[in-house]
Formats: C-alpha cells, structure tokens, sequence
C-alpha cells in the first residue's frame, strides 16, 4: 500500500513539469522498439494514433516480457559489455507478451497528467472523466522488458521456464555504447572502477 503514496507523490511533484509521467521499478525498462526515445515514442506514435481514433487517453501501455537470467549462465560473456551491466548483458526473454487485461499489472504505462487523478505503479487509478482508457503498444513499438534476477528468487513468472519458448532479444543494444560509455565514466569518477 506504500507504493501508493510515493506514487501519489510522484505524480503531483511532477503535474505542472511534464505531460506524461511513468512509474518504472529497478528490475524493468520501457524500450521504445519503433522509436529510440520515450518522447518520439509518445509524440510520434501515440499521440497520433489517439487523434485519428479521436479519443483521448489516460495512458500509452507497454506491454510486458521477461528476461530470464540464467540464461546469462548457459552463455559466453558478452565482452563489449561489462559484466556489471545486467540488462544490456541479459538478452534472452520469453517469447511471450503478456496480455493488457483489467488490473494491467503485467504492463507500464506513460501517465497523461492531464486526465488522471491518481495513479498505481501499472495504471491509472482514477481519472477525470469517468472511465480511465488506454492505448496499448503493439510490442513492434514498444515493450516493458522485465528482468529475472536469480532465477526462483524472485517473481513467480521468472521460475516458470519449460512452457515458453527463449529468445535473443538485443533491442536494449541500440543504447550499448553510450551506455557502456557513460557508466564507466561516472563509475570511474566516483570512484568504483579504476
């Protein structure tokens, strides 16, 4: 219940800096997959398609996939990527989007703070209007990449490995040198790499 209330602060710190607004865990990344940052995915895809459907949404999903990490034990290191960089070294993932249903909880959304009232970590909670719709991204557009960390450790989608077929998924590379680049150089200054 706690997650409310820093979610709730959040958003009303934020209702008259930004447009829109997302609610990300350490574990999880949006990727934009047709675009290659959030604002061209908002501005350019979403936005868009909201005006020629003529509606007007309180958010722009993504739908979720996980990425399993022990997969990263049954491969080479990737040696252009440090071994500290989970995400970018993880690339196999269930071959499998989850469905956007009523409770959105395999998803994340971009939050238009124009027309909502309050809002949960996947979904908004309670809207202007009375309902609170949605566009959801096909995953060519955009996907919520979830990562395992410690197969059976951790959420119960991340155990279940027999019934899905693994795939390579390097979406997050198109972001690997800069990455790579600018976390060495901030770990370098701060003092934890040499």
């Amino acid at each position: 219940m706690n997650d409310i209330v820093q979610q709730a602060d959040c958003l009303y710190r934020n209702l008259y800096k930004f447009n829109y607004i997302t609610t990300l865990d350490v574990d999880e990344v949006i990727v934009p997959i047709s675009k290659d940052n959030w604002h061209d995915l908002v501005y350019e895809v979403a936005v868009p398609r909201a005006a020629q459907q003529n509606k007007s949404f309180a958010g722009f999903v993504s739908k979720n996939t996980f990425f399993l990490d022990y997969q990263i034990e049954q491969q080479a290191w990737y040696a252009d990527v440090p071994k500290y960089m989970h995400m970018l070294q993880n690339v196999h993932r269930k071959d499998f989007y989850y469905p956007v249903n009523h409770t959105r909880k395999h998803s994340k959304t971009f939050f238009d703070v124009d027309k909502i009232l309050s809002i949960f970590c996947h979904y908004p909670r309670d809207c202007i209007t009375k309902e609170c719709d949605y566009l959801i991204f096909d995953p060519s557009e955009s996907q919520l990449q979830h990562y395992c960390v410690g197969q059976g450790r951790s959420h119960g989608d991340c155990k279940n490995t027999t019934d899905a077929k693994i795939v390579q998924d390097t979406s997050l590379w198109k972001y690997k040198d800069e990455l790579v680049t600018k976390t060495n150089k901030v770990l370098k200054e701060t003092g934890f790499l040499k």
